[in-house]
């Protein structure tokens, strides 16, 4: 259940929840990397910043985030009027909620499972 009472990231959270496979991956390490990584990205892009893209594993957090920003410039309005301390913020929050639920309070127990 997501904790924050930020509009904004209630927003940005459904909209993962029902857009986004990549927070749902089959362990809690590729989980927590997608999240972090993505929202990450997704927030120096609609800051104005050049993520920075080295890896083949950054190409794909990159591509989903690319796409994700796109989306939600389409789908909210009000996205593209925050400064950019205001989306830091909301992507800093989003991941919060996204790890809360798709890791800490999972109750997939393979997550963590020994064997993958």
């Amino acid at each position: 259940m997501i904790k924050t009472s930020n509009e904004k990231v209630k927003q940005l959270y459904d909209y993962v929840q029902e857009r986004c496979l990549w927070q749902f991956f089959s362990r809690a390490w590729d989980r927590e990397a997608n999240i972090k990584n993505i929202t990450r990205m997704a927030g120096e892009i609609l800051t104005g910043t050049e993520p920075d893209v080295k890896t083949p594993m950054d190409k794909q957090f990159f591509a989903d985030a690319k796409w994700m920003v796109a989306d939600l410039k389409q789908r909210f309005d009000w996205i593209a009027a925050e400064p950019p301390e205001s989306i830091v913020r909301l992507m800093s929050e989003l991941k919060d909620e996204l790890l809360d639920l798709a890791v800490t309070h999972s109750t997939n127990s393979e997550l963590n499972w020994s064997f993958y």
